[in-house]
């Protein structure tokens, strides 16, 4: 993971603007987060403000469009697709629990699980979908949704904006070096961990309680 983000930091500023957006805009509508967590974008767009590479504002509309977009994409994915996507993402990346925590969040919470969910990885993930399979008006989503990603992406934006701090200009070289050990800390933070194989089985989803 600290490979990619020496990478991303590195990319001329358009095209590491464009993954600002991309990485949270894929994490739930192509399950992309299933391998590279969202946050890695936002953070080091942030990050990449902090060092004058990017505006600030630019970082921050990025990953909040990013992240809205692509949870509303994934909400479609999940209502026109839902069950059979599900079965055929190996069991190495997508582990029963996942599944379970998400299916129970939808159902207890509703549209609310889409805000809860999104501070959340494995959940981020797959509440969109599970929204669109259990028929949770768009509406309703699209509120919860704009709600959760414009807090998500400005929290982790400036996180990385924060996170290119850190250090003295009185050294450069030392500055250098504290500046690169807080981004990989926040970068390092939000690295997914799955662990071993878990065989799942993906059942009828139920549906939300009343009154979201």
């Amino acid at each position: 993971m600290t490979h990619l983000a020496e990478r991303i930091l590195l990319l001329p500023p358009a095209v590491a603007l464009l993954l600002v957006f991309a990485l949270p805009a894929l994490e739930a509508s192509a399950f992309v987060g299933f391998i590279v967590p969202g946050e890695i974008g936002v953070i080091l767009g942030g990050v990449l403000a902090n060092q004058h590479k990017l505006p600030l504002w630019a970082a921050l509309v990025a990953g909040i469009a990013g992240a809205v977009i692509g949870d509303s994409i994934g909400y479609e994915v999940g209502k026109r697709y839902g069950e059979r996507i599900l079965t055929k993402i190996p069991n190495r990346i997508l582990k029963q629990e996942h599944l379970d925590r998400a299916k129970e969040s939808v159902r207890r919470n509703g549209g609310k699980a889409v805000f809860v969910g999104r501070f959340t990885a494995a959940l981020r993930v797959l509440v969109p979908g599970f929204s669109g399979m259990s028929r949770i008006p768009y509406s309703t989503f699209l509120a919860w949704n704009a709600a959760g990603g414009a807090l998500w992406a400005s929290a982790f934006v400036l996180l990385g904006y924060a996170a290119g701090e850190g250090a003295s200009p009185d050294d450069a070289q030392d500055h250098d070096r504290k500046r690169g050990r807080w981004r990989d800390r926040a970068v390092g933070g939000v690295a997914t961990r799955y662990g071993k194989k878990d065989h799942r089985v993906v059942k009828p989803f139920p549906q939300p309680a009343a009154g979201f």
